[in-house]
């Protein structure tokens, strides 16, 4: 009985808060599940000493050794597995970063349940090098139309900035609430408007006048320190910018698994649209497929006359990046395309889901290739004294 008040009085239990957000702390997990592990170890331990030398008086000591040692094995055995599952999360990475594993990539993400924006960085793997706190809109959930005080969830990128100086010129003293500064979200973005039909606009990243920042309308808002700080990190309209209503977290060995299954899509697209083979191309559109010009019936109709007119076709992709947010996989790439009429070089957007296991197109854009992305100008406030910027 003592050993039992002993194990039960040690934080060996999985019914702890902590349990409830495991998924996003993955190393964590990790030591929490070995320090548990260890602790239910531990009372076998002393349980089987005391089973076993009890026995001893009524049956003969080797059986019960033999016993008492395969019990040990098939803990031993368990405290492997969970030891090999705690070592596959603390391997984990944010399940919307696919692929994007460039030297020095940096992307931004915002955890809303938790109110963070968290800067990541690949070298080797993905780690959180910088979180700050942050506050959203006064209304959970993701913002649908004008009005709705709902911060948007989604994959983004910041497409203007503005210092804290800039907009007080601009917009006079009521711009004072955005503190040091400013960026604008793309939002509504190409998804947003196509496929969720949400409005509104005028979504910011902004900084704050007040000692903490509070809650908004819908933009992202952080202390003016930690906005001059996550300006650091941000190339306009390059940087992606995901806002997730909580990060979750996927072992790498899954993620590469997932990026392995999008290539292999993508190539069979790319393969089958070179080769003339247009139904099989067309098989991997879905039936909800929509464009800002074409639903899946028109887009079908427009793709045949096309590619009949269209011969001797070659198309090369390169760059290619994949995201996850809301179900949807985020494909860019640059596509090079040649044939006997057309010519062209830029930017294609796949937008694919997976529709009863299989991975199939709701939408698609392309665009030329963007020119030289400049510099915020919160980059260069960064190093201004604080007299300037504030």
């Amino acid at each position: 009985m003592k050993v039992l008040k002993e194990f039960s009085r040690s934080e060996c239990f999985f019914d702890d808060p902590f349990f409830s957000s495991l998924n996003r702390h993955p190393l964590k997990m990790t030591l929490k599940v070995f320090t548990s592990l260890l602790c239910f170890l531990r009372a076998k331990v002393f349980l089987g000493t005391i089973i076993a030398h009890k026995s001893e008086t009524k049956t003969s000591g080797p059986t019960n050794l033999h016993s008492f040692r395969g019990g040990m094995k098939k803990i031993c055995f368990l405290g492997a597995m969970l030891l090999y599952s705690s070592t596959l999360l603390a391997n984990s990475q944010p399940a919307s970063l696919i692929a994007y594993e460039k030297p020095g990539a940096t992307a931004l993400l915002v955890d809303k349940s938790e109110c963070s924006v968290n800067v990541y960085q690949f070298n080797q793997h993905w780690e959180n090098i910088y979180k700050v706190d942050c506050d959203v809109g006064k209304v959970a959930g993701d913002k649908l139309k004008e009005g709705d005080l709902k911060t948007p969830t989604g994959f983004y990128q910041l497409s203007q900035a503005w210092t804290g100086k800039t907009l007080r010129k601009q917009y006079g003293a009521s711009a004072k609430i955005y503190g040091a500064g400013a960026f604008a979200l793309n939002y509504p973005n190409y998804l947003d408007k196509v496929l969720y039909r949400k409005t509104g606009y005028g979504i910011w990243l902004h900084g704050t006048d007040k000692p903490h920042p509070e809650a908004t309308r819908g933009c992202i808002a952080t202390s003016n320190e930690d906005l001059l700080e996550l300006a650091r990190f941000i190339n306009l309209k390059a940087t992606p910018f995901i806002v997730e209503e909580k990060i979750d977290f996927l072992p790498e060995i899954k993620i590469r698994k997932i990026r392995n299954e999008l290539s292999d899509f993508v190539e069979n697209w790319r393969k089958y649209w070179e080769s003339d083979k247009t139904e099989k191309y067309l098989s991997l559109y879905s039936k909800k497929f929509k464009t800002q010009r074409f639903n899946y019936d028109q887009w079908k109709n427009y793709k045949r006359i096309v590619n009949r007119r269209n011969k001797n076709r070659k198309i090369e992709l390169r760059d290619l990046v994949i995201f996850k947010v809301k179900g949807v996989y985020t494909v860019q790439f640059t596509q090079k395309y040649s044939s006997t009429r057309i010519n062209s070089t830029g930017r294609k957007h796949l937008y694919v889901v997976r529709n009863q296991g299989k991975l199939r197109i709701v939408s698609e854009k392309f665009e030329n290739l963007p020119q030289h992305q400049p510099i915020s100008p919160l980059q260069f406030a960064y190093k201004e004294n604080e007299k300037t910027v504030f």
